[in-house]
């Protein structure tokens, strides 16, 4: 599990959106593309592209997690 329902919410950019990860499976990869910093985020255990992460002070954490829903499977 890469992130849990409780923590999603919606900031009306169309991607699924979450304040936190679960424990260590996701992977923050620090990436300066397209004159800009970005942090990107990784399965830990696929390494597949998920989304990026941004501040945000909208949330309980301070950032949000942007992800492709292609990535992500709802849970049950």
């Amino acid at each position: 599990m890469l992130f849990e329902a409780s923590k999603k919410f919606s900031v009306g950019s169309g991607f699924p959106s979450f304040w936190a990860q679960v424990g260590e499976s996701v992977i923050h990869k620090h990436l300066d593309t397209y004159g800009r910093h970005r942090i990107q985020l990784l399965c830990s255990q696929c390494h597949q592209h998920l989304g990026h992460l941004f501040e945000d002070s909208r949330t309980p954490s301070q950032v949000r997690y942007c992800i492709n829903a292609d990535a992500i499977k709802p849970g049950t």
